[in-house]
């Protein structure tokens, strides 16, 4: 699952990297999901999943995601902790919630902050790779 997708360049490697499971592309906003959608169509990919929805409140069951990905979104979205307790609910044992971060980002938290942030949601901080000007930290239940 990749929260925050943008314009879609990592949802459709990971399309194709997990066929034939699903991918979900999750995002508040109706008119990201619906440009993704047609980007995704003319590329013919068919294992992506929409979800125009309220990333601290998923429709998904508990333990039912492998991988959580959110590139340079987390911190756009109220409570992050809370939005990271969710991801928790949804994440599968040995699953990994990965977090990424960009300088150039106005809202870029510190590693720190996001390592805080997961804490509170009760998750175990795994590994880190990166720099101060791009990162990633990955994260377990």
């Amino acid at each position: 699952m990749e929260v925050g997708p943008g314009k879609g360049s990592y949802i459709i490697e990971m399309a194709k990297i997990a066929f034939p499971g699903t991918v979900y592309a999750v995002d508040i906003s109706e008119k990201v999901i619906k440009r993704l959608k047609t980007r995704i169509s003319k590329n013919k990919i068919q294992n992506v999943e929409f979800m125009v929805q309220d990333a601290s409140k998923l429709d998904l069951a508990d333990n039912s995601i492998d991988i959580i990905l959110a590139i340079a979104c987390l911190p756009e979205i109220p409570r992050p902790s809370d939005v990271l307790r969710e991801w928790r609910r949804v994440l599968k044992p040995g699953g990994i919630i990965s977090l990424s971060e960009m300088f150039p980002d106005p809202d870029y938290p510190l590693r720190r902050t996001e390592k805080k942030w997961a804490a509170e949601a009760g998750l175990n901080f795994e590994e880190q790779f990166g720099n101060w000007f791009i990162y990633q930290l990955n994260f377990k239940k």
